[in-house]
């Protein structure tokens, strides 16, 4: 069973991985050429690229909600509360993947409007996307709630500053708004710019990884 999730950002990114100088100087144009512009390039990059590969570059502080926690397992029967996880899934391990990778660290759960302690989840920040777990043999209350019941609060991002963010996707990301620069008028955007300014390449370590 596929289980929708919404997503909500708490606390935006403090800096932007690319500044408009360092797109005029890939571009060699002159330093405060079309300040403003080249801004509004950076942000709509940026945004195709949170939406399209659901990375976060710097760090940002996002909320995930969503109905059911997994889709493997049920409660025994209606009117269970509380109980073990090897109790109510079968000794199964339930897991939760969260949307924005790199996954930095989980901030909090609250399940039907009650907190549950982060100390339940195992939080894996190696694999793409992050993932918390459910230790085994811990408890996690059901949610009883029709909709959003589970929420989780969480950082992800490569690190605060510009520098955390890989090489190759900051090159992505220069090549993407040099191309919708460069190619202003007859661009319709960073969609259509992905290919064609190469900034596909420079983001496929994280595209093949995710797939």
């Amino acid at each position: 069973m596929f289980t929708m999730t919404g997503d909500k950002l708490v606390t935006p990114p403090a800096s932007k991985p690319i500044e408009a100088s360092e797109v005029q100087g890939y571009l060699m144009i002159p330093a405060g050429q079309d300040d403003t512009i080249i801004n509004m390039m950076i942000d709509a990059a940026i945004e195709f690229v949170d939406s399209h590969l659901s990375v976060a570059l710097i760090t940002q502080e996002w909320e995930m909600t969503f109905d059911r926690w997994s889709s493997s397992g049920t409660a025994w029967w209606d009117g269970v509360v509380d109980g073990s996880i090897s109790e109510l899934h079968n000794g199964r391990e339930i897991e939760k993947e969260l949307n924005k990778y790199p996954l930095q660290s989980l901030e909090s759960v609250t399940v039907d409007g009650k907190t549950a302690s982060v100390d339940l989840f195992n939080v894996d920040t190696t694999r793409m996307p992050g993932r918390i777990v459910v230790k085994y043999g811990q408890v996690l209350p059901t949610n009883f709630k029709t909709a959003n019941g589970y929420v989780v609060r969480y950082v992800a991002g490569f690190g605060d500053n510009p520098s955390d963010v890989p090489s190759s996707l900051r090159l992505g990301l220069l090549s993407l708004v040099g191309y919708m620069y460069s190619n202003r008028g007859d661009c319709s955007g960073a969609a259509d710019a992905w290919h064609k300014s190469g900034a596909a390449d420079y983001f496929s370590a994280i595209r093949d990884r995710r797939i």
